[in-house]
């Protein structure tokens, strides 16, 4: 790899982690005050009360809605599961 290229994937690399952690930032607080987040799509809908699971680009939320019980959002990896 030349020296140029080696360059351009250091400026380029964490300018990506910093984009994908800036729109998980912004899902999970749009999620927190009650509305849709804006790069993620719902995966499922469970019917313990209509907890949502969206998927994004590297990362899951869990909007926790379970009847009788306090709401929950967490935000995990892609491999996070359901519980």
């Amino acid at each position: 790899m030349s020296k140029q290229t080696t360059i351009r994937l250091l400026i380029i690399l964490p300018i990506i982690i910093i984009l994908i952690l800036l729109m998980m930032l912004i899902d999970f607080n749009r999620v927190v005050d009650n509305m849709e987040p804006l790069f993620c799509v719902t995966k499922a809908v469970y019917e313990d009360g209509g907890t949502k699971e969206y998927i994004g680009l590297g990362y899951k939320i869990f909007n926790y809605n379970k009847l009788n019980e306090e709401r929950i959002v967490k935000i995990g990896s892609i491999f996070s599961q359901y519980e």
